[in-house]
């Protein structure tokens, strides 16, 4: 049986940010790999983009490039309909029939795991597995899991020592849009990609 983690998000860009809390997730779980998973239109969040899905899978395909412990999966950008954690897991579960799966989920979106959709079927499927941010939100998730695992009876890993790169997303598009140094933040190739597809320049009228 392998260890399989999945690893969500917009990835709009993906950044070392994101490349940081994938290595610790797999190392940290002791996984044997790791499916990325590019979100398509995510139930909680809906925005105007400047970028197409195929570039958010481009960029999620060429952040992982040599790593062979990690995959990029186009499940739920392909299936172009509104992404409920449960349909991937079960999507997931008939692809790797004899694996064990975990979920990477961030602290902020930890605790509000109960309140997701089919929350109690999610938490029988996978064990969670969540990072601290160097324990500022260590007192929460701690109250969190052992709501979790009296409730849900979950099975968490909770990292409670990570260190993380603080930079978002968002920040780095506007450093992209305003042509302010962000390739300290970018994998190499993503930001070749970036600049060769002109992605994140706001178009004006």
């Amino acid at each position: 049986m392998k260890k399989t983690g999945i690893f969500g998000g917009s990835f709009d860009p993906v950044h070392n940010g994101h490349i940081l809390a994938l290595m610790t997730f797999f190392q940290r779980a002791e996984l044997d790999r790791v499916i990325i998973m590019p979100t398509g239109t995510a139930p909680h969040k809906e925005m105007s983009r400047l970028t197409t899905e195929q570039n958010r899978l481009e960029m999620a395909v060429l952040a992982v490039d040599g790593l062979d412990w990690a995959e990029v999966s186009n499940y739920e950008i392909r299936k172009k309909s509104r992404s409920y954690t449960i349909d991937t897991l079960k999507y997931l579960k008939n692809e790797y029939k004899n694996d064990e799966f975990y979920l990477y989920t961030g602290s902020d979106m930890f605790l509000t795991l109960h309140q997701w959709f089919r929350a109690d079927e999610i938490m029988k499927t996978v064990v969670i597995v969540v990072m601290s941010r160097v324990g500022d939100d260590l007192e929460q998730l701690l109250s969190q899991r052992k709501f979790l695992e009296k409730t849900f009876k979950a099975k968490i890993i909770l990292i409670e020592d990570f260190k993380p790169i603080n930079i978002s997303s968002t920040k780095i598009r506007e450093l992209i849009a305003n042509n302010d140094g962000f390739e300290e933040f970018i994998p190499e190739k993503v930001c070749e990609y970036i600049k060769n597809n002109n992605l994140y320049i706001r178009k004006t009228e």
